[in-house]
């Protein structure tokens, strides 16, 4: 069931899943739709997607990594660079960049931001731009050690006049240094896990680190009651440390690390965990839920084992097992002063998953406890290789790619496939969320048993489905466009979603993909771009989505498509299952280019009279060093003739570039006031190589609508004549009449009560509507 932003039903198919248990369908968005947070919703699970206008970038702004640590009133050099999707560099482009600086955060007070510093550098032959600054601290002394940060927000707008963002957090601090003590809270004595000392600085990487730990013992109120080890460590794990644990008695426990940064200044960190037993036969603190789930893992001769203890005496507890909403097992059991293992042998009848809880009261004060069991199932992952594959690629070149699956062990497996490429800008939008198949998931619908406890009533709660919550981006949807005669009425630029926005018309619709699949062998031929002068028209942002692909007695499978025009990067992938669930996927990006390209910066839409600056960049990627000759052509997008009527300051310019450089050109000219879309072609020619772009734009009105309104008295068996003096005295060689409407109400209190919305049905369950 698709639902578009205001959760209503859309569009419903019927489907049935084929033999490795996937399915596979497609929808049509209407054209008027208002645009939103959009879901696919398959039985119990849902999926969203977000309809949006908007504009793809041609290039993105990175930061390179910081490995050091800094202190205040240190200078500070921030690397950064702006490269284009299609390898492009963006040379001699001017960079804005501002600097916040963040405030540390305590507890629940989160620390203001304030501007710190700001200016403006170019980028040099290779993209590359670096940006200093020295930081310094706040006027108002911290209580504890200060530690801001600085927040980098450069934009880059190209020769061309397009602009990007990139984004890069610098910490600094009084100490350049963090401990971290990896352990579990509850530390098994038998089974000694692993125990970690780390040490990171402020931008998060790991740096190696020595010092000194301290453990101490607690008291029931926490207070430290005794000194029992310490010692020296070197960052990594700690083996002396466990096994000196393991021998100290069950309880809690304090472990205190001290240390010193590379400046000197002293950084401590410390954790509290207690330590218990297998055998222990009552709780190592004072506590009435003490509950650790040994095993939560079974099958057949595993069992699930959990220990679950209290400090009161006679607690009874409520026992039960459930599969799903079926009860499988209840028990009262009495627990007085102790640990009790439950242990679960695994049943056929279990599944998956099922949901082990103990309820109780004690005191006065209700307990619930849950511990989910999933069964043991051997599933091994499936090795996808891309056995014939191109990371470089021609806008509009045909192509064929080979997979391979195999097993573990390497054998061919029989296997349904699901590949799809894209263009990667779309994810500097929004970010698309990586595939998975989800075997587990607890979170969803509660199932509530009531139990009934003395004078007390309650419900306990328990998992009764799957459904998962979170928000991945679905790609079967292809953002094209409208295409007129084989022109892009909006240039490929789609629609994704930024929240409720006006009740709009949509000009371009959304449809799936008409790349159709076939099994190997079966794929059919799809023609190939033979002319090199033909305009660059097709932008789709997705290549191919085949949802169901087959291996065959070889494990392979092939991909066959025509490569879309854009000069862009595209991210492919590839995921895999069997019919035993076994998983497998990659991924990878290919950049498509030409030697030659263009990137004008077209506008999403014209507006008739004004006059128009168009800008486009040339760029040389070949090896030579090449000139040549760029113009600007317009055409009507119906019978794709050419438009001479359009006068165009300089409409052929020459051009001169050097291997690896870009420059940039631009034209002036006047929208007509005659046409409803208008296409525009870029074309650039030298010697040895050609490109060139076309785009068929809208163009809007230059004019405003203006709506007159006047009452009209009439009583019954009366006639009189009104006239509109506004309108009939307004003389005008621009004025179009548009549009009459007449409303007529026998009973004028109607008005009245249309303008109460308190009086109205409420559409909505909500405060506003009531």
């Amino acid at each position: 069931t698709l639902k578009d932003a205001n959760q209503q039903e859309i569009a419903k198919q019927m489907l049935t899943t084929n033999e490795f248990g996937s399915v596979a369908g497609e929808f049509v968005l209407p054209r008027n739709v208002l645009s939103g947070y959009f879901q696919l919703v398959c039985e119990d699970q849902a999926v969203g997607f977000r309809v949006e206008e908007y504009k793809r970038p041609t290039f993105e702004v990175t930061f390179d990594k910081i490995d050091q640590t800094y202190v205040f009133g240190e200078e500070i050099t921030l690397k950064g660079k702006a490269e284009s999707f299609s390898g492009i560099k963006i040379q001699h482009a001017g960079v804005n960049y501002r600097i916040i600086r963040q405030q540390p955060w305590w507890r629940s007070w989160i620390g203001s931001s304030e501007y710190f510093d700001g200016g403006t550098v170019v980028t040099d032959e290779n993209g590359v731009f670096k940006i200093k600054f020295t930081p310094r601290k706040s006027d108002v002394d911290p209580i504890l050690p200060a530690v801001y940060t600085f927040s980098v927000e450069a934009v880059v707008t190209d020769i061309n006049g397009e602009s990007q963002t990139g984004n890069h957090d610098v910490v600094v601090g009084d100490v350049s240094m963090i401990l971290n003590i990896e352990m579990p809270e509850k530390w098994e004595k038998d089974e000694a896990p692993p125990i970690v000392f780390s040490a990171k600085n402020l931008s998060g990487n790991e740096i190696p680190a020595e010092g000194t730990y301290r453990v101490f013992a607690l008291s029931e109120n926490d207070s430290v009651s005794q000194h029992v080890l310490e010692g020296d460590f070197v960052t990594g794990e700690q083996m002396e440390l466990r096994t000196k644990l393991c021998k100290l008695p069950s309880g809690k426990y304090r472990i205190l690390l001290s240390s010193r940064d590379d400046k000197g200044n002293e950084v401590d960190t410390e954790k509290e965990v207690v330590l218990f037993s297998y055998f222990d036969k009552k709780p190592p603190i004072k506590t009435n839920e003490w509950l650790v789930a040994k095993n939560t893992i079974f099958g057949e001769g595993k069992n699930a084992e959990i220990i679950l203890g209290v400090s009161a005496k006679n607690v009874p507890v409520l026992y039960e097992i459930w599969q799903g909403n079926d009860l499988c097992k209840r028990k009262w059991v009495t627990l007085s002063e102790e640990n009790r293992i439950f242990t679960i042998p695994y049943e056929s009848r279990f599944k998956d998953r099922v949901s082990v809880l103990f309820t109780y009261v004690k005191n006065e004060k209700f307990y619930s406890h849950r511990v989910n069991l999933q069964t043991e199932k051997e599933r091994k992952e499936l090795v996808v290789k891309l056995a014939v594959f191109r990371d470089k690629v021609c806008p509009g070149s045909h192509e064929e790619w080979r997979l391979t699956v195999t097993d573990a062990v390497g054998n061919p497996a029989k296997a349904e496939v699901l590949a799809s490429m894209y263009d990667f800008s779309l994810d500097k939008i929004y970010p698309t969320a990586n595939w998975e198949l989800k075997m587990f998931d607890w979170s969803g619908a509660i199932g509530r048993v009531p139990v009934i406890y003395r004078d007390i009533s309650f419900n306990n709660e328990i998992v009764a489905q799957y459904f998962p919550f979170e928000e991945t981006k679905i790609v079967p949807f292809v953002f094209d466009t409208f295409n007129w005669f084989g022109f892009s009425l909006f240039s490929g630029r789609g629609f994704m979603t930024r929240g409720l926005s006006a009740d709009n018309e949509v000009l371009a619709s959304v449809h799936e993909a008409d790349n159709k699949t076939k099994s190997l062998g079966e794929q059919r031929k799809l023609p190939v771009l033979t002319d090199i002068h033909q305009p660059r028209r097709n932008f789709n942002e997705t290549a191919f989505f085949f949802p169901q692909l087959r291996t065959n007695d070889k494990g392979e499978t092939q991909l066959a498509f025509t490569v879309p025009e854009s000069n862009t990067r595209w991210r492919f992938r590839v995921l895999t299952h069997d019919k035993k669930l076994n998983v497998g996927q990659t991924e990878a990006f290919v950049v498509s280019q030409k030697e030659l390209m263009v990137t004008p910066n077209m506008p999403r839409f014209f507006r008739q009279g004004d006059k128009t600056t168009l800008s486009t960049k040339i760029s040389n990627l070949s090896d030579f060093d090449i000139t040549g000759d760029v113009k600007i052509e317009f055409f009507d997008p119906v019978t794709n003739e050419v438009i001479n009527n359009i006068a165009v300051q300089q409409g052929m310019q020459t051009f001169s570039l050097e291997k690896g450089a870009s420059t940039a050109v631009s034209w002036t000219f006047d929208v007509p006031a005659d046409r409803d879309v208008l296409g525009v072609r870029v074309i650039a020619e030298s010697e040895l190589f050609s490109d060139s772009e076309q785009h068929a734009v809208a163009v809007l009105p230059n004019r405003m609508l203006v709506t007159e309104s006047m009452r009209l008295d009439v009583r019954a068996n009366e006639t009189k004549e009104f006239t509109m003096d506004r309108l009939a005295n307004h003389f005008s060689a621009t004025t179009r009449p548009y549009r009459l409407t007449l409303e007529f109400a026998s009973n004028p209190a109607w008005y009245a009560i249309q303008a109460l919305p308190v009086m109205s049905n409420p559409e909505s369950d909500n405060a506003v509507s009531w």
